[in-house]
């Protein structure tokens, strides 16, 4: 079963809108900066990790940070264990469909 919900930001004030896009500027620095750490091999990769155990993200909450984890962590092993692509991939655009479905 998949589930999923939709969200409109058709009545969203510009404060929140502003916020949303911080929020969405922080994922995207630590998405990044955890993509780099797993690919140069100084934290292991697994499927998942405990929140206590990620301690180069101290400013954010649990959930986050094991979101944030485990997307990275989906990135690096899809492009590590392909055969052909062998390049650390960027992160360019994070957008409200990667981040809250």
């Amino acid at each position: 079963m998949i589930r999923s919900t939709r969200h409109t930001l058709k009545f969203a004030t510009q404060k929140k809108k502003e916020l949303l896009n911080q929020l969405f500027d922080i994922y995207a620095i630590h998405l990044q900066q955890t993509i780099d750490l797993l690919w140069d091999e100084k934290i292991p990769i697994k499927k998942l990790m405990s929140s206590k155990d990620i301690n180069w993200m101290d400013n954010l909450g649990g959930q986050y940070k094991q979101l944030i984890y485990k997307q990275a962590s989906e990135i690096v092993r899809s492009c590590k264990f392909k055969k052909g692509r062998k390049t650390k991939p960027e992160i360019k655009n994070v957008t409200s469909i990667s981040v809250l479905s």
